[in-house]
């Protein structure tokens, strides 16, 4: 899977956040990089960073999924600032560098400071009111996501992303699950 050879490029620990509307294959996307590219790391879903504290030293290898994490955090209050302070010592809480943060949103204009300091952000849905307000935060180029437009309103039978990478640039994937006639889309 390509997206596996640029999350691979990424230094850990590493925070991906998969952006898109309700439906459109975020948290099986979650999974399915799971599976592909860190199949040796142990999976934990979790509701909030605070339980980070409940399986610190389980395993040396960690792979965490916050999911609709942008209903739980607004980004405003303090206790939310206390809550990213936190994502960002992740390391020293679980004692090892080799994690793997997936927070799974939905796109809320307070959440664009954590946003951009992802080093992966998955971009899973778009339309075009969405591109002014992408670009305008620092999330994607508006080349990249008319690009995108492009190939998802193209492609619908089709699952392709937009990824963003620190290390590794911003590309246009195509990641349909195999072995289904067209595809499947997910």
């Amino acid at each position: 899977m390509r997206i596996c050879r640029y999350l691979k490029r990424e230094k850990l620990p590493l925070v991906v956040t998969i952006i898109g509307s309700m439906g459109t294959g975020k948290t099986t996307l979650a999974t399915l990089i799971h599976e592909k590219c860190f199949p040796d790391f142990t999976k934990y879903c979790l509701e909030d960073v605070d339980d980070l504290n409940n399986i610190a030293g389980e395993t040396d290898k960690y792979y965490i999924v916050f999911d609709d994490f942008s209903y739980k955090l607004t980004g405003r209050r303090r206790e939310d600032q206390l809550k990213l302070n936190k994502i960002f010592r992740v390391r020293h809480i679980l004692g090892t560098d080799n994690i793997v943060l997936v927070f799974v949103v939905h796109y809320l204009r307070s959440l664009a400071v954590f946003l951009r300091s992802s080093q992966v952000r998955i971009l899973t849905s778009i339309t075009e009111p969405e591109i002014n307000m992408y670009s305008n935060d620092y999330l994607f180029t508006t080349s990249a996501l008319w690009d995108y437009l492009h190939y998802f309103t193209s492609n619908r039978d089709r699952y392709i992303v937009l990824y963003h990478g620190i290390r590794s640039g911003e590309h246009i994937l195509d990641v349909t699950i195999a072995g289904e006639k067209g595809g499947r889309r997910r």
